[in-house]
């Protein structure tokens, strides 16, 4: 694939890229030929998604895409400037580096030339592997996002298209459904099928649903073609996926820290830039930064200086001061599980959590959870349960020394908190309270215990205990307070509720507190580390799927957030975070489509990256999540005692 390489300089860090075509300054053109492969998603439930004869907005996917400015040429233009006319990806390319290659007379172009449209590929999708919904007279179906890039991959090695070709793999309405919650509307990638031609080289590709303009169920700007349109940039500026850049806010949602690569439309995919009428039909077109603004360059060689395509932006990204991304694990659910909640992981590779068997919780210490260890021991199981707790015990966090606390219930429903160390039970209940929690533990020689308690007349507070002093915590004016997590510096965090009803997250000290709101939705801080970085969930009113609500994670440090479940398109499944631990892991659950909870874990990519980490074989990918066996099958009873 034709290809040139640079890099560009940001306070003091060089940032390599790759981009496809010519280099720019030399004023060439080059034309990439381009497979069109559409597709037949066959369901389980007798749906079926078709690329090739499905209508949407007056036209098949296949027709609208062929006949659309991604391969047709058409007057592009930013502001009074002209791009074009010329192909979609050709103007943001030549907008993108207008004074590199002189501007509108230059010979600069980057084309897509259609070369060959395959037969439907006929996919029959395994019930386990997707589903379909129906709202009003739109379906659309959800696929296992790794299920469908080894589909993609199969695909380009049956079809014999070279790595010299860029295949777009088109679908009808289709979501791609990664393990840990977000879901995509269309990606790119790459494919290594030489094992199976025997024809080395590396395939890039480009997978796209495709959306009516008016759509019931979906945000505004994925429809019209806007899907590929926003692939197709971000495959010329990126791809392999590996250009790296400054990590950097959301233009839109002020301290969300999103991305730490160049994925040009990302930055602005809530924003359309244009309509566009094309040959008697309506296509949507994303607004699209330029590299300038990756690179906060103040000078910059973009047309008309501009920072996007639609000259959308005033400045360049805003720094991240503190941003990961993770790799998740998973405990999947066997047949005797309903639902496993993850609570707590610790440095010492300890992990608590909670399962659902036949409709009964029970609690569960693991031992060895380190996946990054090839030489680790194998995972042990053990049961925790308070003796005399026929309500249940509920585990919920674990600290360094070993030592876990949570909830339990006896047997008229009271409920009651509770430390277990050195194998002893201790029942923890706040004088005078009619219900205790204890929800959190730091791991000092005397260690601090956070939770919240009920009392007589219903209402809720906050709490910390050290030895046999307990001091109640009530945020300012609020009707409700939760204390979920203390660190060694005795900061804490929890929530509150304030008098209209709203729920509120704070991060403090048990003298004074601040609230801790993620930019959208109710914030439920749930864990804090040594650090001072936060782990919980934030709430919002409803997804793209279903008006309920739903409910994502997020990580914050440092005065910014990160949407620790991936923040893409289309939040279709919960992620909820229960913890952070001093290595900077979170633990949790994500809803698994036709099961339930399913307990979790990420592990930070400098973790996960750092000399000695075992990791895994480079197939594997890390927009995903792995899978860990463990039979979560119920244990023997603890015994009595204690």
């Amino acid at each position: 694939m034709p290809h040139w390489n640079s890099s560009f300089r940001t306070e003091g860090v060089d940032y390599p890229f790759t981009v496809i075509g010519g280099n720019p300054a030399v004023g060439q053109t080059t034309v990439i030929p381009v497979v069109v492969v559409p597709y037949r998603f066959e369901f389980a439930d007798g749906s079926a998604i078709d690329a090739s004869t499905d209508v949407i907005d007056t036209g098949t996917p296949l027709d609208r895409t062929l006949a659309s400015p991604i391969f047709n040429d058409y007057p592009f233009m930013a502001g009074s400037t002209p791009l074009g006319p010329t192909q979609w990806g050709d103007a943001y390319m030549r907008g993108n580096f207008w004074s590199v290659h002189g501007g509108q007379d230059s010979g600069y172009h980057t084309r897509l030339q259609v070369v060959r449209v395959t037969p439907a590929q006929v996919i029959k999708v395994p019930a386990d592997q997707g589903f379909t919904i129906t709202y009003g007279s739109e379906t659309i179906g959800f696929v296992d996002y790794t299920y469908l890039t080894e589909l993609m991959a199969g695909s380009i090695a049956a079809l014999g298209i070279p790595a010299s070709m860029l295949s777009i793999h088109l679908a009808g309405e289709l979501i791609a459904v990664t393990p840990v919650g977000p879901a995509v509307a269309g990606y790119h990638y790459e494919a290594d099928v030489s094992s199976i031609t025997g024809v080395p080289g590396i395939n890039t590709y480009i997978e796209t649903g495709t959306f009516p303009e008016q759509s019931a169920v979906l945000r505004r700007g994925i429809g019209g073609g806007a899907v590929l349109a926003h692939e197709v940039v971000e495959w010329l500026m990126d791809p392999l996926g590996s250009n790296g850049t400054p990590a950097w806010q959301s233009p839109d949602i002020p301290q969300l820290c999103d991305s730490s690569v160049m994925e040009v439309a990302d930055p602005l995919e809530f924003r359309s830039w244009t309509p566009v009428t094309f040959n008697g039909r309506s296509y949507e077109f994303p607004d699209v930064v330029f590299l300038p603004w990756f690179g906060r360059m103040a000078t910059r060689y973009s047309v008309n200086g501009w920072y996007s395509m639609g000259n959308s932006l005033t400045s360049y990204s805003q720094k991240c001061p503190f941003y990961e991304s993770y790799l998740y694990y998973y405990f999947p659910n066997d047949a005797t599980v309903g639902a496993a909640y993850m609570t707590s992981l610790n440095t010492l590779h300890q992990a608590t959590l909670y399962a659902s068997f036949g409709g009964v919780f029970q609690s569960l210490l693991l031992n060895n959870v380190d996946p990054l260890n090839p030489k680790a021991p194998p995972i042990t199981v053990s049961p925790l349960e308070v003796p005399g707790a026929l309500g249940g015990t509920f585990a919920l966090h674990i600290n360094d020394r070993s030592q876990v606390v949570g909830v339990w219930f006896d047997a008229q429903g009271r409920e009651h908190g509770f430390v277990l160390t050195n194998g002893r039970y201790t029942t923890i209940d706040v004088p005078g309270a009619v219900a205790t929690e204890v929800l959190g533990i730091n791991s000092g020689n005397l260690p601090t215990l956070v939770g919240d308690y009920e009392d007589v007349n219903g209402a809720l507070h906050g709490f910390t205990l050290q030895g046999a002093n307990f001091k109640t915590i009530d945020v300012p004016n609020a009707i409700g307070t939760v204390v979920s997590g203390i660190n060694a510096r005795n900061q804490i965090v929890g929530r509150f509720q304030t008098p209209s009803a709203t729920v509120r997250g704070f991060i403090g000290n048990p003298g004074t507190t601040d609230t801790l709101d993620y930019p959208v939705g109710a914030t439920l801080p749930a864990g804090i580390n040594d650090a001072g970085h936060v782990a919980g969930t934030y709430v919002t009113g409803g997804n793209y799927i279903s008006p309920a609500p739903v409910q994502n994670a997020f990580v914050f440090g440092a005065g910014n957030f990160i949407a620790a479940d991936g923040g893409l398109a289309i939040d279709a499944l919960p992620t909820t975070l229960n913890d952070i631990n001093n290595d900077g892991l979170i633990a949790g659950s994500f809803l698994v489509p036709g099961s339930g909870p399913t307990a979790t874990f990420g592990v930070p990519y400098s973790v996960f990256f750092a000399t000695g980490a075992s990791g895994l074989g480079s197939d594997e990918s890390p927009s995903g999540a792995v899978a860990i066996p463990l039979p979560l099958s119920p244990p023997r009873k603890a015994p009595a005692g204690n």
